[in-house]
């Protein structure tokens, strides 16, 4: 046996009370499990009390569940989009030119040498149309354009070299295309066309 001296600090031989708890992370809550009493130390051991019911992470239910958080964000507002539609390649002939949208202006490039072509399908007969352009007519003496109408770039077909920024045509009984033919020997240029329904001027 040891001689320790008790008249001060912790007595060695005094018995010990051993505290088991353990935490638990979700175990915050603002509610009490048990009665004030019970955490000062005072509380009473009733062995006929009913077990306490727990939940599935094995807390007693009365600890409550862990609120991970929640909110809202929401946001609203306006934009003003405006799309404009690739323009696709020409075609170096009636056949093979690309069809176009009505009411849409293109713009595009011809270097020397080349032929371009341009055509909308329409309803057989119907008119009249109006192309609106810049830069295809009177563009020199050896560089034209043409305005033509066919039914689908087949007979009959009718051409007239465009001579105005804006030139009428009709569409005559089953002729169902109207095409645009542009050419530059010389001097590359860019022009912009439009075909809509009307007559001219616009």
């Amino acid at each position: 046996m040891f001689d320790f001296d008790t008249s001060v600090g912790e007595d060695p031989e005094a018995p010990k009370e051993y505290n088991g708890r353990w935490s638990v992370p979700t175990a915050v809550a603002l509610r009490i499990c048990g009665t004030a009493a019970d955490f000062a130390g005072a509380g009473v051991y009733d062995a006929t009390a009913v077990p306490p019911v727990r939940r599935p992470d094995g807390l007693p239910a009365c600890c409550g569940w862990i609120q991970a958080g929640s909110g809202c964000c929401c946001g609203t507002g306006e934009a003003t989009v405006t799309y404009t539609p690739p323009t696709p390649e020409p075609g170096t002939d009636c056949p093979s030119a690309p069809e176009l949208s009505l009411d849409t202006e293109y713009e595009w490039t011809i270097a020397s040498g080349e032929a371009q072509w341009w055509k909308w399908q329409l309803a057989a007969g119907s008119g009249p149309w109006r192309l609106v352009s810049t830069n295809l007519a009177g563009v020199g003496l050896f560089d034209e354009s043409v305005l033509a109408r066919s039914n689908d770039c087949g007979t009959p077909n009718d051409a007239a070299i465009i001579t105005a920024d804006c030139q009428s045509t009709t569409l005559g009984g089953s002729q169902t295309t109207i095409a645009i033919g542009v050419s530059c020997l010389l001097v590359p240029r860019t022009y912009t066309f439009k075909l809509e329904s009307g007559t001219c001027p616009p």
